[in-house]
Parts: C-alpha cells; sequence; structure tokens
C-alpha cells in the first residue's frame, strides 16, 4: 500500500461529514417544532371512550401523557357523559391508525378514531394529537409525537403547552 498524500485529506473530509451529519441531528434535537393547529374543540376537557375493552387501558396511558406534557385537558368519559371522540379497532384499516375529524368554521365536532389490533403508544398519541385539531409538522425530528411517519412519544414541542425540553 502506497500513501500519496491522500490520507490526510480523506480523514479530514471524513471527520468533516461527520461532524456535519451530528450537528444535523442535533440541531433536529433543539430547533422549534411548528406543529400545524388549524382545528380547536369548543370545550374542554375533551371525552374519549373506547369501544374495544382492549383500548381502554393503552388509551388511559396515552390520555394520562398528553395531560402530563400538555395542557390540553383529555380523560376517558365516565358513564353517563357525552363522549366527543370515539376510538375503536379495526383489524382491516390499511395504515396504522386514522382519525376522522367532523368540523366546521374551524370548530371541532366529533371524532372517530380507529387503530389497528393492539396498537402501539406512539400511535394511540399521535391519534389523539389529531383528534385534538393538530396535524404533521414539516420535517419533524424522530420521536416527535406528530411526525407523519414513525411517530414518537417523547417530543411534545410546538404543542400546546408542550414542554420544549421534553426531547429526549
Amino acid at each position: 500500500m502506497t500513501d500519496n498524500g491522500r490520507s490526510p485529506w480523506l480523514l479530514g473530509g471524513a471527520i468533516a461529514l461527520g461532524t456535519a451529519i451530528l450537528a444535523l441531528v442535533g440541531w433536529g434535537q433543539v430547533k422549534p417544532v411548528e406543529v400545524p393547529w388549524p382545528l380547536r374543540w369548543t370545550h374542554a376537557p375533551v371525552l374519549f371512550a373506547a369501544v374495544d375493552s382492549e383500548l381502554s387501558g393503552p388509551l388511559e396511558e396515552a390520555l394520562e401523557l398528553w395531560r402530563k406534557n400538555t395542557t390540553h385537558r383529555v380523560r376517558l368519559a365516565r358513564p353517563g357523559e357525552t363522549v366527543d371522540v370515539v376510538v375503536h379497532v379495526d383489524p382491516a384499516l390499511d395504515v396504522l391508525g386514522r382519525a376522522s375529524v367532523q368540523s366546521r368554521a374551524g370548530k371541532i365536532l366529533t371524532v372517530s378514531i380507529a387503530v389497528r389490533p393492539r396498537p402501539t403508544l406512539p400511535v394511540l398519541l399521535q391519534e389523539i394529537g389529531h383528534s385534538l385539531g393538530y396535524g404533521h409538522p414539516i420535517a419533524a425530528p424522530s420521536g416527535h409525537i406528530m411526525r407523519s411517519s414513525d411517530p414518537g412519544s417523547r417530543d411534545w414541542r410546538g404543542l400546546e403547552g408542550g414542554d420544549p425540553s421534553s426531547v429526549g
């Protein structure tokens, strides 16, 4: 093997490229995230109900995280209360989850959330976000609740009352 003087340049180039990639990843973890929020409820708390018993526990866990990490007042409905958001399992669903939001003049009227059997926590978190009127932010970093592909469960930036230090 001969050293024709290129080795230091190649090493320097590799280090510079690695540093640039790390800087981009780091910037994604600290930059503000602008989450579209075109629709709103006119009341709080927003009451959820699980149609399928297998969803009650996971849905309550997801709602608790929304209460803990944002200012949204969301909870499961008690017997006899009017339900705002119905959550059910649809084994034939072609995506992990889907929130069908009915609205008028920017105000949410009702929501139906469909999820596949045994939904993951990030899927439930994101569908709850859609039921609260949030959309997908452009170029959301990994781990963000409202990231369109591969949603996370630890980054709440850009959500009402979302903790900017919740990345982790």
